[in-house]
């Protein structure tokens, strides 16, 4: 979900930038972009459906919330399954994150003097 993906050096603040590039392209995806998809994914599915069983023109909520109803228990579920898969895309994400710190903060410095400091990045064998 948070894809970094930098080649040279960056300055704290060119940092801060394309992580809050990388966070709100993803924000964006899970706010709008996936639910939209499901959605249609959803309204397409159930074209063929039973329309008595899974109306999904239903105006009146009422009979929308009535127990029972199989639109209303379908769409729980589908809730569940997003809640659960957007846990488990968080959390890869956050490992792959803490994974690349962790190997991007690998370096040898060496100050001379206050104005002669020198970095030299320690080469991973998977980089």
């Amino acid at each position: 979900m948070l894809s970094t993906a930098h080649t040279v050096s960056l300055s704290s603040e060119q940092f801060v930038n394309a992580q809050a590039q990388a966070s709100n392209a993803a924000l964006r995806i899970v706010k709008d972009e996936w639910p939209q998809r499901t959605a249609s994914a959803m309204r397409a599915a159930l074209a063929t459906a039973d329309r008595a069983k899974y109306n999904t023109e239903e105006g009146v909520m009422a009979k929308y919330k009535a127990e029972g109803n199989l639109l209303r228990l379908l769409l729980i579920r589908v809730n569940y399954t997003m809640t659960d898969t957007l846990l488990d895309i968080t959390r890869a994400s956050l490992e792959a994150y803490a994974e690349y710190i962790l190997k991007n903060c690998e370096a040898h410095v060496t100050v001379n003097a206050v104005d002669k400091v020198t970095q030299q990045n320690i080469k991973n064998d998977d980089s």
